[in-house]
């Protein structure tokens, strides 16, 4: 089984790589329900990156959390591959 830790390795390593972007872990984000990642991308570009791994629950306050960061005009995903985070990013590079 993949390990969530696993799929932001890669996904941290590429992203950095490939975009030039800051990527930081929230370590505390757990406890209220917020993402991840916040990833910096060049041009003022902020998003925000919940991983999952395949099999994983995505909690209450984790989708709560979510709408308020859309509502404040933040992209917020919610991805369970480094894959399709990867693209979530590109999309918005």
């Amino acid at each position: 089984m993949t390990l969530e830790k696993e799929i932001e390795k890669k996904f941290v390593k590429k992203v950095k790589k490939d975009f030039g972007a800051k990527v930081v872990k929230f370590k505390d984000a757990a406890q209220v329900g917020g993402p991840d990642r916040l990833i910096l991308l060049p041009g003022a570009k902020a998003m925000f990156i919940e991983m999952k791994r395949p099999d994983g629950i995505v909690r209450k306050p984790q989708f709560r959390y979510r709408r308020e960061l859309l509502a404040l005009g933040f992209p917020s995903y919610i991805c369970d591959s480094w894959e399709e985070a990867y693209e979530r990013v590109r999309e918005h590079a």
